[in-house]
């Protein structure tokens, strides 16, 4: 006799497509990764914007060549002509003693007269305004140089607000191969499961 389903019986299963399995974790979780990478992209974006501009150069002088400059403002900054070119700076203050100089940590950039400068030297403690002899001589022998006040503020936010980028793209970076190494496992788990169903 042939068994017919009664549809009043509550027992549904008959005729109904199984659900296919999906890989685990969701995809959504890849919107997930854009979306910290785009918000610290436009958090970066939002300080940078709200910072003020960093001090104007207020001496330029060639490679080779020194330059006197007097300083109104506390601590002392070398720019320099956005090259590749490594160079190497010297400054004596108005005593002709000499001020120990630091490599910048770099980010630092001004652009004024249409030049875009950027730091490459800065004196180790904050110097005192006054007058101070500058000298520098790149590598390509070509290059030109700038003298600016510097604000250590300046400085600090100009890297959190490089650092916030950074750990925003780093934060992406790990979920989207979190998601694809842990999807990938489980797609597998599931082909292995397939072929040894009845």
């Amino acid at each position: 006799m042939t068994n017919r389903h009664d549809p009043m019986s509550g027992d549904n299963t008959v005729g109904r497509p199984a659900l296919r399995p999906r890989p685990r974790p969701s995809g959504a979780w890849y919107l997930v990764a854009v979306a910290i990478a785009v918000l610290g992209l436009v958090g970066a974006w939002f300080l940078g914007e709200r910072l003020p501009d960093p001090p104007a150069p207020v001496a330029e002088f060639g490679s080779g060549t020194s330059e006197i400059v007097r300083l109104e403002e506390e601590g002392l900054t070398i720019l320099r002509e956005y090259t590749v070119s490594g160079a190497r700076c010297a400054v004596q203050d108005s005593a002709g003693q000499e001020v120990d100089l630091t490599l910048t940590g770099g980010g630092l950039e001004v652009t004024a007269g249409g030049t875009t400068w950027a730091a490459v030297y800065e004196t180790s403690q904050p110097v005192p305004p006054g007058t101070y002899t500058v000298a520098c001589e790149s590598y390509g022998g070509t290059d030109r140089f700038a003298v600016a006040p510097y604000n250590q503020f300046q400085g600090s936010v100009d890297a959190f607000v490089y650092s916030t980028l950074g750990a925003a793209v780093a934060v992406s970076l790990v979920v989207t191969a979190v998601v694809f190494v842990r999807r990938r496992r489980s797609r597998r788990r599931m082909r292995i499961m397939s072929r040894g169903a009845p």
